[in-house]
């Protein structure tokens, strides 16, 4: 993954919802933790999809990226 792709994700990520989100499939689709509803996902498992890819999950991915980037630079 490209360093513009990683920037854009954190990107996009930092100026979401900062709560978890949850499928809610009542009304088949995602809200965060205070109930708001921010996404009409029909398919079950795009929205088991988002709902586990949150922010929070995607920036800690991608500092863990960066760590490793850091390691690999230093050792090599």
């Amino acid at each position: 993954m490209g360093n513009d792709t990683r920037a854009r994700l954190r990107e996009l990520a930092e100026g979401c919802t900062n709560s978890p989100w949850f499928a809610d499939n009542r009304s088949r689709g995602i809200v965060d933790r205070n109930g708001y509803y921010f996404a009409q996902v029909d398919d079950d498992g795009n929205r088991a999809w988002i709902e586990a890819a949150n922010p929070s999950t995607v920036l800690t991915l991608l500092d863990r990226l960066d760590a490793v980037d850091k390691l690999l630079a230093a050792a090599g």
